[in-house]
């Protein structure tokens, strides 16, 4: 059985607050075209992560908010929630952007089912 799915990448290295905030305006894009594509996750290794950069981009109190669990609205269009290495998920049914992730996480979102786009903003190429 193929999949389709879009997948894309943006061409950044470290730490880019730029190519994060690209990546967030790609999932309301999304949006835009289709509102099927409503809700859709953040993949990123650990919570920890969520410190620094996504931090920076979108406040503590998200932050907060997804660490707990909980979703958050980007521009009144996106409700994203939290997906980490270890949650242990084996379909999701819309967008995901994965925000400096490693090949073990790139691994699991690979192989999730009706995953139905996926942008990766690296860490490294």
């Amino acid at each position: 059985m193929t999949r389709k799915r879009g997948s894309f990448f943006i061409r950044s290295e470290g730490a880019n607050e730029e190519a994060f905030k690209l990546g967030l305006g790609w999932l309301v894009q999304l949006v835009e075209k289709d509102l099927a594509k409503r809700r859709a996750r953040l993949a990123i290794c650990t919570k920890r992560n969520l410190q620094g950069v996504i931090e920076d981009v979108l406040g503590g109190s998200s932050i907060r908010m997804l660490g707990k669990g909980e979703s958050v609205t980007l521009n009144e269009k996106v409700e994203v929630t939290l997906l980490t290495e270890r949650e242990r998920i084996y379909s999701w049914p819309g967008p995901i952007l994965a925000a400096f992730p490693s090949k073990r996480l790139l691994d699991a979102i690979d192989a999730l089912y009706d995953t139905t786009d996926v942008l990766v903003v690296p860490w490294t190429i």
